[in-house]
């Protein structure tokens, strides 16, 4: 395990040096008996949810429990989800749980794509600029492509959006070979 610091909610509610070993976004009943196993083991929790009872209660039985939106990226970030070991989602809004889970993924495959690119070789510096050249790249993929997608049509069969998906990609690759 290592070392955990705690804070607390500043006058704007931006959470301030709560890291655990384990973030649980969503404190109902399932949540909770998360939290009591981790805890009686030893590890160290930073909990969230929108409940502020539940809130109060948790923070009476010493738990670091903070009000807010769990899907809310910057409160995760704030929890110290780059560095935390578990994120455990109890939550039972299949969207808001798609979210954070669609967005863990882009954030662990980033992560492992740098891993990787250092792994065969590319200097820790260069593969941080190759990432985050890609990140930003992705989001302006996400934006163009999101005006060509039709739910109706998979994407395979939707040719205006096939071909700004190439388009996009071969940009990518420009792009990245600027930054290498």
């Amino acid at each position: 395990m290592h070392p955990v610091q705690y804070g607390s909610l500043n006058t704007t509610g931006k959470l301030l040096l709560a890291q655990g070993t384990a973030i649980i976004v969503g404190i109902g009943r399932f949540g909770q008996i998360v939290t009591r196993i981790l805890r009686a083991r030893g590890y160290l929790t930073v909990v969230f949810d929108v409940n502020v009872e539940m809130i109060d209660t948790m923070t009476a039985l010493g738990v670091k429990a903070f009000y807010g939106d769990g899907a809310r990226p910057d409160l995760l970030d704030a929890a110290g989800l780059a560095s935390t070991h578990l994120l455990v989602v109890a939550l039972d809004d299949r969207e808001c749980i798609l979210s954070i889970v669609v967005r863990e993924t882009f954030d662990s495959a980033v992560r492992a794509g740098r891993y990787s690119l250092e792994a065969l070789g590319t200097p820790s510096d260069d593969a941080e600029q190759l990432i985050k050249a890609f990140v930003d790249a992705d989001r302006q993929s996400m934006r163009s492509l999101a005006e060509l997608h039709d739910p109706d049509i998979p994407p395979n069969k939707n040719a205006a959006y096939m071909a700004m998906l190439k388009e996009l990609r071969s940009q990518e690759t420009r792009k990245l070979d600027e930054v290498a």
